[in-house]
Order: structure tokens, then sequence, then C-alpha cells
């Protein structure tokens, strides 16, 4: 199963129903509570997917300043399957 729910990945871990790949300190207070364990890889190497997507007509300023940030700063990303899609 995958889930952007960070809470619903906890209780499930918590009741042994999987695996959860989180960061750490999302999950620290029940590191600390050992309701959940912690496990060390190495070797491996995740990767995310991202995008923005906007409507440009319906953008108030503070939305195109972050449009704008974000194009400015996108050499932050990683550059795998990297794609810029302007819209007219």
């Amino acid at each position: 199963m995958e889930s952007n729910d960070t809470h619903l990945i906890k209780v499930m871990v918590e009741h042994s129903y999987g695996i959860g790949f989180l960061p750490n300190w999302i999950v620290q207070k029940e590191i600390d509570d050992r309701s959940i364990v912690v496990l060390r890889t190495s070797g491996i190497r995740l990767q995310q997917q991202m995008g923005l997507i906007f409507r440009p007509s319906g953008l108030s300023n503070v939305g195109k300043e972050f449009v704008a940030f974000c194009k400015s700063h996108n050499h932050l990303l990683p550059t795998i399957n990297r794609r810029t899609i302007d819209l007219v």
C-alpha cells in the first residue's frame, strides 16, 4: 500500500501491517516510545517524484512569486526525469 498520510503509515506499522519509509523526525516519538523500530539501510537509493501544477490565469501574486521561486531554484532538485511544461 502507498499513502501520503504519515499518520496512517505509522499506525499500520505499529499494528504489524507492514513497513514504512518515513523521515526520522516524523516518527521520533514512536522511536522513543519503542512502538516501532528503525532499520537502517545502506546501498539503497530512494527516489521521489515531485511536481508543481498550477493554473497560470488563476494565480495570486503570492502564487506567482512561489512559482517563480520554484523555477529559479529547480537546480536544487534531482535531475533525473526533470521536465518543465510551460502552459500558456
